[in-house]
């Protein structure tokens, strides 16, 4: 305590000199501690998906061609489907935009069309209703819509008897069966507000050369990656074997969901953390020269207190305190400018519908976790 009162004195002794080191560590640990905030949701942090750890995003791949993330084919996915016995679920989707009439203006939004199953690979469950049936995906039959919650409350005003009720899609009349709740986020780039029954009719389920579907997977518990990625090597020569025309040289690639939803912004947020990281030890080395200018001001201060009785230890402790709480101050004010970035970065870019989306960036925000870094970081720049 007494070591923090004499601190306090010396910051007060030198107000213009303490505001200039707290402000430079402020903005270091703040740009730091935003970016880490990013990181941490996009890369540490699972997704927010209940069977996040066993969802898979599965492609094909062409290795001759190097390409690792190809859509696939309808037939390709069905006999995938049939064939795999690592999935517990294995759902194929589509983004299509949807014109949508009878219940206010009509307007364009965008929607998926994904198969039975799908909300069942991520582990979701609708706010209201149900999800498809196996029976939906059957041509013709593919009469029922799911709607974003958004929508739900944008377009028809949370109503609570929404299920049952019939709207009118790209001109068909569609019976809303559920509601996703408020909290669900599509995994890929687009941002669907409603979808559709995927059925594949009579032609479609023999086509393998018209490659436009995303798949994704749910492992069983006690199938592991590398397990799931030799059953599909396995399924993937056996097509290969039998349509030699469409499918040679085509593989299949597994990738982790978090792995799949970083993406591109995965090799970006490292290199823009390590750039802040480098910014902060300039700001370190900046407040190092002024504390040592500091340091022979008061040279005579310190050869009174030695003469005094003071140990070396003690002097070098009575110095490492002032630097503790300098740090400290830049921590807490570095939080305010942390929280300040995060929220301006999510308003102009991580909100908006693009990959920023698809890497989950618009959920980056100074949380509790997220505190425990400034001050750590704090501690080490002291």
């Amino acid at each position: 305590m007494t070591d923090i009162q004499l601190a306090f004195r010396n910051l007060r002794l030198n107000p213009g000199l303490s505001t200039v080191i707290v402000l430079t560590l402020a903005l270091g640990i703040g740009a730091n501690t935003a970016i880490f905030s990013v990181v941490d949701t996009v890369l540490l942090r699972p997704p927010p998906y209940p069977n996040a750890a066993s969802v898979m995003a599965i492609w094909e791949k062409r290795i001759k061609e190097g390409t690792r993330e190809v859509p696939v084919a309808p037939a390709d996915f069905l006999d995938w489907r049939a064939q795999s016995k690592s999935f517990k679920h294995m759902a194929a989707f589509e983004g299509q935009r949807c014109n949508l009439t009878g219940s206010g203006e009509p307007e364009v939004v965008n929607g998926a069309r994904v198969p039975s199953g799908f909300f069942e690979t991520l582990g979701i469950q609708p706010a209201l209703g149900r999800t498809f049936a196996l029976t939906e995906e059957q041509p013709g039959r593919e009469t029922e819509v799911i709607i974003s919650h958004g929508l739900w409350q944008r377009r028809f005003g949370s109503d609570a008897a929404m299920v049952g009720k019939v709207v009118e899609v790209n001109a068909r009349p569609f019976t809303v069966i559920g509601v996703l709740p408020s909290d669900y986020r599509f995994p890929f780039e687009s941002d669907p507000e409603l979808y559709v029954p995927l059925a594949f009719a009579p032609e479609e389920r023999t086509v393998r050369s018209l490659h436009q579907f995303s798949v994704i997977g749910d492992r069983k518990p006690n199938v592991s990656a590398r397990q799931a990625q030799a059953e599909m090597n396995l399924i993937a020569a056996k097509l290969e074997r039998e349509y030699p025309d469409v499918n040679t040289g085509h593989g299949v690639n597994l990738v982790p969901l978090q792995e799949q939803l970083a993406g591109d912004v995965r090799p970006a947020l490292l290199v823009l953390l390590g750039a802040v990281g480098l910014v902060l030890l300039i700001a370190c080395a900046n407040v190092a020269n002024l504390l040592l200018a500091k340091g022979a001001a008061v040279r005579k201060q310190i050869a009174i207190r030695a003469a005094l009785g003071s140990s070396r230890m003690r002097l070098i402790r009575q110095s490492l305190t002032e630097s503790l709480l300098l740090a400290a101050m830049g921590g807490a004010c570095g939080v305010i400018v942390a929280s300040w970035t995060v929220d301006l970065l999510r308003a102009a870019f991580f909100s908006k519908a693009s990959f920023f989306s698809g890497a989950g960036l618009e959920r980056a925000s100074v949380d509790l976790r997220v505190l425990l870094f400034p001050f750590a970081v704090a501690a080490g720049t002291s």
